[in-house]
């Protein structure tokens, strides 16, 4: 009985492990017990205790100093039950990038908040000090020097491509798994996915790109409200139909972004980039896109030439003078639409799907919308993510903004719809709004080119764009120039 004794006194001190403290003092106890209670016995029991005690205090020395500390809570993990409190992880303390505007806007500081609430882990908020280009400026010195805020926020596709490029995010595609979180069936085709096949981030909001018409002009030309899939020579024809430039009424109206010169493009969802990372701005795609564009000013005269807009000084929200039929924008343009206050119009408005090119190879809307990643250096990937998904899938609740979902119920829905369409005073109904935002068939395709060299590219377009359209380039000189620009652009980025 002794050399198991002595057995089990040399398995306490060999395996001092808080863990097992408790076990071995049982067994050690037990073989005490079945000592019985002769004289000889009661000897060794009492030498036995006397040694249990002076174990018993090495092992609270030894194992139990933190017995008051969060630590010992888990001593009993090894036989705790799955799921008990012991085996739950701690909540971790979460980091996350916002600029000043958005650090004050409800929609963000109230999920910070609710989520905060559920009683898990914990989300702070780093502010970025300024807003917009300065802030995200002060974002990309902080994420090049290792930062390792938890969660970043990407505001527009450029941001979002780059920091995946940079390898400043995290892919979530196995955080995702790990927290049983099916992107594909849950986020669709809002899933953006880089050239690797892998999602580095979640958009927050969805902003696809509609027709706005004026029904007022609509009525008084007896022209049909447009309504359901049309190609752009639908549209054209519409147009045509809506223009009296006597009374200064033009029956189209597209702004001078550089997208509207590559926006059939993009419907076809025809790369920016050759595998070989040079431009794809030779396609024909671009080239067609461009003439298209200019067309509509140029020959088809149903909206301002690039030349008069210019001169004209049309201003970017032009369509609310009521001059214009139709307006080629972002879902963006119903704040607008539906603040009495800044525009308090008269006329009534609607919204329908954006046409479609006539070849039948671009059945797409483009797209848009901030989204948050996990940052790669971050220490909390996996707490990191849930929030991010919590984000994506209750934004678009507070922001009253089209949610980024592939499955989304009929209730949710209606509560977005009904808000917009309470706001427009009666211009459109749910159903309206429903038909085109949910119910149009239409894919998407990013709105912007983003990648290597994309700022410069986007400027490129612009100014090349320009001197075609006004008729200082031809189309194919004016197209060379943008493909070799671009190509120089790539290659200044790659060097950085």
């Amino acid at each position: 009985m002794l050399k198991n004794l002595a057995k089990i006194v040399q398995d306490v001190e060999s395996n001092c492990i808080k863990d097992k403290c408790r076990v071995f003092y049982n067994e050690l106890v037990s073989q005490l017990n079945h000592l019985g209670e002769s004289n000889v016995k009661k000897s060794i029991r009492t030498i036995s205790l006397t040694l249990v005690s002076i174990m018993m205090a090495s092992m609270i020395t030894a194992c139990g100093s933190n017995s008051n500390s969060p630590s010992s809570t888990s001593s009993n993990s090894a036989t705790a039950s799955p799921g008990s409190d012991a085996t739950k992880k701690a909540p971790a303390k979460i980091t996350m990038f916002l600029d000043a505007a958005k650090a004050k806007n409800p929609t963000y500081t109230d999920l910070v908040s609710e989520y905060n609430a559920l009683g898990g882990d914990q989300v702070e908020v780093n502010v970025l000090p300024g807003d917009g280009v300065a802030a995200m400026q002060k974002m990309d010195i902080l994420m090049s020097s290792g930062d390792t805020t938890d969660v970043v926020v990407l505001d527009n596709p450029l941001i979002q491509k780059k920091y995946a490029a940079a390898g400043y995010l995290a892919p979530i595609n196995d955080l995702a798994k790990t927290a049983n979180v099916d992107l594909e069936k849950t986020f669709g085709q809002y899933l953006a996915k880089e050239d690797d096949g892998k999602s580095y981030y979640l958009r927050t909001d969805v902003g696809q790109w509609y027709v706005f018409y004026n029904k007022q002009l609509f009525d008084d030309a007896k022209v049909p409200y447009p309504s359901g899939k049309w190609t752009w020579s639908q549209y054209i024809e519409t147009a045509k139909k809506l223009t009296n430039t006597q009374k200064g009424i033009y029956g189209s109206l597209m702004l001078d972004y550089d997208n509207y010169l590559n926006f059939t493009a993009r419907q076809k969802n025809v790369p920016a980039y050759k595998k070989d990372g040079t431009s794809n701005y030779d396609d024909p795609a671009y080239k067609d896109a461009l003439k298209f564009f200019g067309d509509l000013g140029n020959v088809q005269k149903i909206q301002p030439s690039w030349l008069e807009f210019k001169t004209q000084k049309v201003a970017w929200d032009a369509f609310m003078s009521g001059k214009y039929g139709m307006h080629l924008i972002g879902g963006w343009y119903m704040g607008l639409l539906t603040d009495k206050k800044s525009y308090p119009i008269t006329w009534k408005w609607g919204i329908t799907q954006v046409p479609v090119p006539d070849s039948g190879d671009g059945d797409r809307t483009l797209v848009a919308g901030g989204a948050f990643g996990v940052n790669s250096k971050s220490k909390n990937k996996d707490a990191s993510f849930k929030f991010v998904n919590y984000l994506a899938q209750n934004a678009y609740k507070k922001g009253k903004g089209i949610p980024p979902l592939q499955s989304i119920t009929d209730a949710d829905k209606t509560a977005v719809l009904k808000g917009i369409a309470d706001a427009s005073d009666g211009s459109v109904t749910v159903d309206d709004l429903r038909k085109v935002i949910f119910d149009s068939g239409l894919g998407v395709a990013d709105e912007k080119i983003s990648g290597p060299g994309a700022s410069i590219i986007s400027q490129t377009i612009l100014q090349e764009g320009e001197l075609y359209m006004v008729g200082q380039k031809s189309l194919d000189d004016a197209i060379g120039a943008i493909k070799k620009k671009s190509d120089e652009a790539i290659k200044a980025d790659a060097k950085k």
